[in-house]
């Protein structure tokens, strides 16, 4: 059977196309709340990949959820895609979710006060000056090191990996290590 071309099909969808609908739409879904969050709650001219939207800036307005909940949206959302472009195989989906984990771990630790400045510096030395490292630079260098953001990057790879999990025992899969 080929790709599904419509969305009212799903039901007759090969189970494989039917996993990769599934975790596609869940972590864009989650990615544009967590987008959606970013423009209420930050300022975003400084971002390097995300577009201003100041018809919906109204900063305050979340509450406190909207400092860390960007790091578990964020987590969640990339773990769930990469896992959809994967095998089918437990190990390497929750791999995913476990590599997002890291990278946005490693991030929020180069934010901390005693790394940013000399990991802004490195990073320009040794990349040169272009926009895409000058943007990380700033973002080590003015961006804020928070344990609530680990901690919400931990929780975001860990329900990631219980969706998976779930979807998978809903649909009696068995994979392989």
């Amino acid at each position: 059977m080929g790709i599904p071309t419509r969305l009212s099909d799903t039901a007759t969808w090969p189970a494989g196309w039917q996993a990769f609908a599934t975790l596609s739409l869940t972590g864009l879904l989650v990615l544009a709340a967590g987008l959606l969050l970013y423009w209420i709650e930050r300022d975003v001219s400084r971002a390097l990949l995300i577009p201003r939207f100041d018809a919906l800036h109204m900063p305050g307005r979340p509450g406190a959820m909207a400092g860390w909940l960007p790091s578990l949206l964020h987590t969640m959302g990339f773990g769930l895609l990469t896992a959809a472009a994967l095998p089918r195989r437990s190990a390497w989906r929750l791999g995913a979710c476990a590599a997002w984990c890291v990278v946005n771990i490693g991030f929020e630790i180069g934010q901390h006060p005693a790394l940013s400045a000399p990991l802004a510096d490195a990073l320009l030395a040794r990349a040169g000056e272009g926009p895409v490292t000058q943007a990380l630079a700033a973002y080590f260098r003015q961006g804020r090191f928070d344990t609530r953001d680990i901690a919400a990057t931990l929780g975001g790879a860990l329900v990631a990996a219980a969706l998976l999990a779930y979807l998978d025992r809903r649909r009696g899969v068995r994979h392989k290590a």
